[in-house]
């Protein structure tokens, strides 16, 4: 993202080089994704120098000619696991450096665009809003991006196991003078899964949407949003979704039953029903509301499923549940509306009535 105003430059992916120099010691962080990183994968790549250790301080440049490998004598920031630079322009950069503990800080000049093709990827994961902290589950993003994979797919094997081991990512960017300010951390800095999340994206076949793809992945507020605003769209992607939250949290599932009764969702209330038990005490109560909501519109096949999931159910308040006892809607008009209304109006004109005459007789008292 870039100011209004400000003079941006739309970079091609094709002219990007990522160029990063390790510490020594990387191999032996702490850091798991780091630690598979610099001590197993790049270790065993043919780009990997003969005589290079790899508790050695070493670079690795990636750019349109492919991945190169070697010894580094450029000494680091004290105290960095990593230092990078991404090359978006000639001459152009966005720096980064890594702690130990897997905090990382990126410095993006103000004239800077992200690629074309990784634009979309950015409105995907939301990561174009500052000055709020967010969360993702890198893994679980990377699986929905890369879609379906054969079985002996190193490359893309390589990069879930990466992004696995780099677990759950935070990170906040904000604007000061100078730059876009970027601050995050993860099992694996922020730069690794940026990489893997491009890579995801270049090599998967999966083409998710923006809130399913939201609900799955966020590991914040934003994971409880997505699912509410579900409840506008007619998508199958989205009823899936919802379906799929119905064994998260006590928290998450409230959340999916309110969207799948605002939905009409009567088919699934099996699922609903059947996703309640004693430990999860906000879902009991949507379970139990939404099975009065929605009875009226199941069909009697769908009725069944429903009375079997409440004989079935771990909770007590569901096995008492007769659903026999929800009315159905009451269709046309209802007895006695139009009398009481002419009854309403009745009373209504008599009071005009009334109030007129006492107005007529205040005025003759006062002029007399």
């Amino acid at each position: 993202a870039a100011p209004q105003g400000a003079d941006t430059f739309a970079a091609d992916s094709r002219a990007t080089k990522v160029e990063v120099a390790f510490a020594a010691d990387a191999a032996l962080s702490g850091l798991p994704a780091i630690q598979w990183l610099c001590g197993t994968l790049l270790p065993m790549r043919d780009e990997w120098p003969s005589g290079l250790r790899n508790d050695q301080s070493f670079v690795v440049t990636l750019a349109a000619g492919g991945l190169a490998i070697a010894p580094n004598s450029v000494p680091l920031p004290d105290g960095a696991l990593y230092a990078g630079s991404i090359e978006y322009a000639p001459g152009k950069r966005v720096l980064c450096t890594c702690a130990p503990d897997g905090t990382e800080d990126w410095f993006v000049p103000k004239d800077v665009r992200p690629p074309r093709s990784w634009l979309a990827l950015l409105q995907l994961l939301r990561a174009l809003e500052c000055d709020r902290f967010r969360t993702v589950d890198l893994g679980v993003a990377v699986g929905h991006l890369l879609g379906g994979t054969a079985v002996g797919d190193a490359g893309r094997d390589s990069i879930q196991i990466g992004a696995s081991l780099c677990a759950d990512v935070t990170w906040k960017a904000w604007w000061n003078s100078e730059y876009l300010r970027v601050r995050g951390r993860s099992d694996g800095g922020l730069l690794l899964p940026a990489t893997l999340l491009v890579l995801a994206r270049e090599r998967g076949n999966g083409a998710p949407t923006p809130l399913p793809m939201r609900a799955f992945i966020a590991r914040d507020g934003d994971r409880e949003e997505a699912v509410r605003q579900m409840a506008r769209g007619e998508r199958s992607d989205d009823r899936v979704a919802l379906l799929a939250m119905l064994h998260g949290n006590d928290e998450l599932r409230l959340t999916a039953i309110d969207s799948l009764v605002r939905l009409g969702a009567a088919a699934d209330l099996p699922r609903i029903v059947a996703a309640a038990s004693p430990e999860l005490p906000l879902t009991t109560v949507a379970a139990a509301d939404a099975v009065e909501a929605l009875w009226p519109r199941a069909s009697e096949a769908t009725r069944s499923k429903t009375r079997s999931a409440l004989a079935a159910s771990s909770t007590a308040a569901l096995r008492n549940l007769d659903p026999n006892r929800i009315r159905e809607p009451l269709r046309g008009p209802i007895p006695g509306i139009t009398e009481h209304w002419r009854i309403l109006v009745g009373l209504f004109l008599l009071a005009t009535c009334l109030f007129g005459l006492w107005l007529r007789e205040r005025a003759r008292s006062l002029s007399y």
